[in-house]
């Protein structure tokens, strides 16, 4: 059934999905909890501990930001417009479900640029349809990694840098670390960050 499979996990709960399909899997640890297929094509999930989806689904110049629930239904939905916002790099949801970090990448004049949203998905079940509550954006860097460690803190990383937030509902950049090697990839667990970086020697 999954082609070309891409994972995440949150403490109790983990999901799989067919990146470029439409089929996720979301599983706790007694197995299968939910079965969720979209109508667009699948680019990367994040899942809470409560098995709660957040997906990037492909859709040309208005991708879609998807929050469900295990049973398939849609809490929260962002179309986004890339030439307003900028296309979507990475997303990422809160243990406890109710807090999604979104990098969008931008182009402006010939640059480029970052930008790192978050959304308060608390009150996504009572009908609203977009829940900013801040952002900010990093000339000339592409972010394409965002992490939740826990309820209270999340970071993003870029090629040579990694941003780290702290609160809930509404995160607030708490550190900016510039590397002067390449970041290549980043492990992280709810108390360290480690990243591999590049050797030029």
């Amino acid at each position: 059934q999954i082609q070309n499979p891409i994972a995440d996990t949150n403490k109790t709960a983990a999901v799989v999905a067919d990146k470029g399909g439409n089929d996720i899997i979301v599983l706790e640890k007694k197995g299968l909890k939910g079965e969720i297929h979209t109508n667009l094509p699948i680019e990367k999930v994040s899942v809470s501990g409560q098995g709660i989806v957040c997906a990037i689904l492909k859709d040309g110049s208005s991708p879609r930001v998807m929050c469900y629930d295990a049973a398939g239904n849609v809490i929260a939905e962002q179309k986004v417009s890339v030439a307003a916002v900028g296309y979507p790099m990475a997303a990422a949801i809160s243990e406890d479900g109710y807090t999604m970090a979104v990098s969008y990448l931008q182009f402006t004049g010939g640059s480029v640029s970052s930008k790192v949203s978050y959304y308060n998905l608390k009150n996504a079940e009572e009908g609203e349809t977009d829940h900013p509550v801040n952002g900010k954006d990093y000339p000339d860097e592409v972010i394409p990694t965002v992490f939740f460690m826990d309820n209270q803190t999340s970071a993003a990383v870029g090629d040579q840098i990694l941003l780290i937030y702290s609160g809930a509902g509404t995160p607030e950049l708490d550190a900016k670390i510039t590397v002067s090697e390449e970041i290549k990839s980043v492990v992280h667990s709810d108390k360290y960050i480690g990243l591999i970086v590049k050797n030029n020697e």
